[in-house]
């Protein structure tokens, strides 16, 4: 966890299975207001959403990809003709669907044990 996105060992205390499914299923349903993202409408049209990372200054300096959370965009103060919250998440919708069944069971059992790999959840049963 950090800037990018919540410290997820604890999740499995927080939240049950079902929860912790929705959330990877839906991403952008419950949205903390610590990851929230922004819409920018610029004077040119365009629409930039990402996570504000610094907004000291003539420029405001957004994270829009969460691949790469090292590349922020720069975005000048004086371009902005609205701000709003976005309503969308930044971890991408269909993310579940580039696993396989049992990779999304193995995720969801790391998840709730808090990535603990003697967790009863990581036994195997005869």
């Amino acid at each position: 966890g950090g800037t990018i996105g919540p410290d997820l060992t604890g999740a499995g205390g927080r939240f049950n299975a079902q929860n912790l499914l929705e959330s990877i299923i839906e991403p952008s349903k419950v949205i903390s207001d610590q990851y929230a993202s922004t819409m920018f409408i610029l004077d040119d049209g365009r629409v930039v959403n990402g996570r504000v990372i610094n907004l000291s200054g003539k420029n405001l300096m957004v994270l829009t990809d969460m691949a790469n959370p090292s590349k922020l965009t720069s975005i000048d103060r004086d371009t902005v003709e609205e701000m709003l919250p976005s309503k969308s998440s930044m971890m991408p919708t269909g993310l579940i669907d580039t696993l396989t069944k049992e990779e999304a069971l193995d995720l969801l059992a790391f998840l709730r044990s808090g990535g603990d790999p003697n967790h009863p959840l990581f036994q195997k049963k005869d």
